[in-house]
């Protein structure tokens, strides 16, 4: 994914930084991506963990590296940051400062009984 990111951003003469914000969110957006899409068993063991019995049991699981990344936070950022990213390839494509609009269209809806 990420030779694709730069075969574009070279198309448009964009020199993205992925060490930083938002270009750094595409590293763990790929890396969750390829997780999902190519999952496979694990076995995830914590020798000792201390929690309150008042806690329901289930919060403290064992979880997989994509359970962790999977928090309202990281998808807040994602969609920010994402949203950053084809704002700026948009206008650097010269395609126009907003590319979440859509053309304006009509049309008529008609309600017939059954």
């Amino acid at each position: 994914m990420r030779k694709k990111c730069d075969t574009l951003c070279k198309k448009i003469e964009l020199v993205p930084d992925y060490s930083r914000p938002p270009y750094q969110t595409l590293h763990s957006l790929f890396k969750f991506r390829n997780t999902m899409a190519h999952g496979r068993t694990e076995n995830i063991e914590i020798k000792e963990k201390i929690v309150s019995s008042q806690n329901d049991p289930f919060e403290h699981r064992p979880k997989a590296i994509w359970e962790e990344y999977c928090t309202l936070e990281n998808a807040e950022r994602a969609k920010k940051d994402i949203e950053k990213i084809i704002i700026e390839l948009h206008q650097k494509a010269g395609l126009g400062d907003y590319p979440f609009t859509h053309g304006i269209g009509s049309y008529e809806l008609s309600l017939k009984p059954i």
